[in-house]
């Protein structure tokens, strides 16, 4: 879909992977290799897999969400994921650039006085 509307695709990110609890168990909730597939399909890279989290599921359906402590597996693979956007898949634009220059023209119409 971003594709047909001419978005640049930087990578796949699949959403409740399998998890492995803390006794080593490892379950498949929803299916395995979802993004993989869809990472191949659309020749893209598969950026990373956030694994299905009952704590979370369980404090999102009671209207509280729990931290999410990187020692948790959710909360440990959300915060590679997002290091290894900002650092190596897209790092932000510096404000010189692109929508920056917008802003300071719009900046400096909104100083100059009205005639």
């Amino acid at each position: 879909m971003a594709r047909k509307g001419h978005v640049r695709v930087a990578g796949v990110i699949e959403n409740m992977a399998p998890y492995t609890t803390e006794d080593g168990r490892r379950h498949v909730a929803f299916g395995e290799g979802g993004g993989a597939a869809l990472a191949s399909e659309i020749s893209a890279p598969l950026l990373g897999a956030l694994p299905f989290d009952p704590d979370l599921t369980r404090a999102g359906d009671a209207g509280t969400m729990r931290e999410l402590a990187t020692d948790g597996p959710f909360g440990t693979e959300l915060a590679a994921l997002a290091e290894r956007l900002a650092t190596d898949i897209a790092p932000p634009i510096a404000r010189s650039d692109c929508t920056a220059r917008l802003i300071r023209h719009v900046d400096a119409a909104r100083e100059r006085p009205a005639s």
